[in-house]
This record gives structure tokens, sequence and C-alpha cells, in this order.
């Protein structure tokens, strides 16, 4: 009996668009527009294995990227990137087919997946959603007092916010952006990122820039994402000087409100470690479902001590530009350890 399990390529396959174009569980991150925005910026190549019927039509799928060191992922700088399938039975067969290449290279799935030996739980985190109402009042009341309290004081501030779809919008958020990774003490993406995702995401209508501004300066900013009624929060900041206006706040109670009245039905505020209480505390107040999502590997039959050259480097490099380095010095290094180095966190 021939294999029904096929390997295409996600960004060009007739046959993984249609699939995935008809699927319920889709989101912007099996789009091949969010897998084009990563292969340009960093070269990462595009996969995509699959379970076919008869007819020669998927009904079940996986899409991954080669990062670096051969590692597939699915998918870089994604949250989580979930198997789409048509059955229980598809998704197994899926899964144990993927799991015979271990002695090729490593596979990442960020989703949870059917029981495999060779699969080892790797990251422990979980997954804030929202579930939308035309209403935006009712999901408004189901907010922490401290929430509700903070968007009051922001819009006593007389801060505004505004939509933008522009490419000077993207330039300003990531202004925004990189003094706040700075205040974190942590590198931030390449500009060329924010202006590749603009152009294959925000410009093919897939999202949008939320801005504040105060006094006509602009000082915080999200980019949302959204794709079959999910509402994405991918990237948010403040300027650390504006904090205490709660700006962000502000944000995230405009773009609930978007999403209400375009007819989204989740809104999705992305993964956290379940170690970091404060995070989570915080997308708790807004009234959010917290699911699991655990992220499993499998690991290719070689040396535990195998090393790349560029891993190695980005260790080393990383240990001496610690968090307060980061802080402490001009925003150019900042900038400057993204730039050099962010293709490798993958």
């Amino acid at each position: 009996m021939p294999s029904r399990f096929v390997k295409i390529n996600p960004m060009l396959s007739q046959k993984w668009w249609n699939f995935i174009h008809e699927h319920p569980d889709i989101t912007i991150f099996h789009h091949p527009n969010w897998m084009l925005l990563l292969n340009k910026q960093y070269g990462y190549t595009p996969k995509a294995y699959g379970i076919k019927n008869d007819d020669g039509e998927l009904t079940a799928g996986q899409p991954l990227m080669k990062v670096n060191g051969g590692k597939l992922t699915s998918l870089p700088f994604t949250d989580y990137c979930n198997p789409l399938y048509k059955t229980q039975e598809d998704l197994e067969e899926l899964i144990d087919n993927i799991s015979k290449i271990q002695k090729e290279q490593n596979i990442e799935i960020r989703w949870s997946i059917p029981k495999h030996n060779g699969f080892t739980q790797t990251a422990d985190c979980v997954l804030h959603t929202i579930n939308l109402d035309n209403d935006p009042q009712k999901i408004f009341n189901n907010f922490k007092h401290s929430h509700r309290k903070n968007i009051k004081k922001a819009l006593r501030e007389n801060l505004d916010v505004e939509i933008d779809i522009t490419k000077d919008g993207i330039e300003k958020f990531y202004k925004i952006h990189t003094k706040n990774r700075q205040r974190l003490g942590v590198p931030v993406q390449p500009k060329r990122f924010f202006r590749l995702l603009w152009k294959y995401l925000i410009n093919e209508n897939l999202g949008f820039v939320l801005l504040v501004y105060k006094s006509g300066n602009p000082i915080a900013g999200g980019v949302f994402l959204h794709y079959n009624r999910i509402l994405t929060a991918k990237y948010s900041g403040a300027d650390p000087e504006y904090l205490s206006l709660r700006p962000m706040n502000l944000i995230f109670w405009w773009a609930i409100q978007w999403g209400c009245h375009n007819g989204y039905k989740t809104f999705d505020f992305g993964k956290t470690q379940l170690a970091n209480t404060g995070l989570r505390r915080f997308k708790d107040g807004w009234g959010t479902v917290e699911k699991p999502l655990k992220y499993y590997t499998l690991n290719k039959q070689s040396s535990n001590t195998e090393k790349t050259i560029e891993s190695d480097l980005m260790e080393k490099t990383m240990d001496f530009l610690s968090q307060k380095t980061i802080q402490s010095t001009p925003i150019f290094v900042c900038r400057l350890t993204g730039e050099l180095l962010y293709k490798y966190f993958g």
C-alpha cells in the first residue's frame, strides 16, 4: 500500500492552502504569509508534513521550519502552531510518521500531541484567551477591578488610540518597542523583521498596529494579527516614561472592542511561562480562560554533547550581554544584539 505520508512546501502548495483554508482550527500562524516573513528575514526553510487520502487531498498536516543546526520547529517565533487534522486517526498517523525522521534532525512541536515514546515534553506554558461577544460591555464587566480602574485612568489622561496599517505606523511601533525591550534588558527583533511583517501581514489585511498618543506623541503600541475570527496580540510595549498613564491597559481594551465589533470569536493573549506568575495574573485579570500549552521535542540520534558553532557562539555572547548590560548601555546595544543573534533564538 502506498504511503499516505507526504512532505510539501506550505508556501507554494495549493493542496496545503486548500486544506488549511477550509479547516476550522487554522490560525494566523498556519498562513503561508507568516512563514514567508520568517523565511525572508532569517532564511528558515519551510516544510510541512501531511497525511493524504486516496484522492491526494490532505486530511492532516503540520507546518514546520528548518532553523539553525537543522532543527525543525513549529514554528520559530511562534507561541504555538497546532497540527491540523480531520480525525484522531489522521493525527496519530501524522505524528507517528513525523517521529520516524528523528535520525535526520531534532523536531519541536509547539502544541500537545498524542503520546509517543520518542517525544519529550520540553516546555510547560499556558495560553490565555477570551471568548468575545458582540457587546464589549459584557467583556468589560468580566475584567478585574484593577484593570477596569487602569482603563478609566488612561481615558482620564486624554490618551488617543489610533489604528494604523501604514508603514509609518510599524516604524513608530518599532521605536517604542525597542525602548521597552531595553527596559526589560532583552534584545529586540531586527527593524527589517517589522518592515517585512508590515509587508506580508499588515499590508495584506492580516493585522494592524495600535498606537497610543499623548499630546500627539506616540507613547505605546501593539501589533495584532487576525485570521479565522481569531485576534492575536503578538507584540506590545510602552515608552517607560509613560507607564504610569496605563497606556497598555487602554491598548488591550481597544483591541478587544475592535474584535467584538468586527465579529471575531477569540482574543488570544499568547503564551506565558507557567512560572511567570506576574504575567499570568495580568492576563487573568482580563477574564481570560487559561489553558495548558506544552512543547514536545524529538531529538535525533546523536551525542548529547553535540553543538553547532553558531549555538556555542550565541551562548557565550548572551553570557556577556546580560540583562543588566542591555539595560545600562545605549539603546543601539539592544538593537545590535537583536540584529546579530535573533536568528539563533528560533
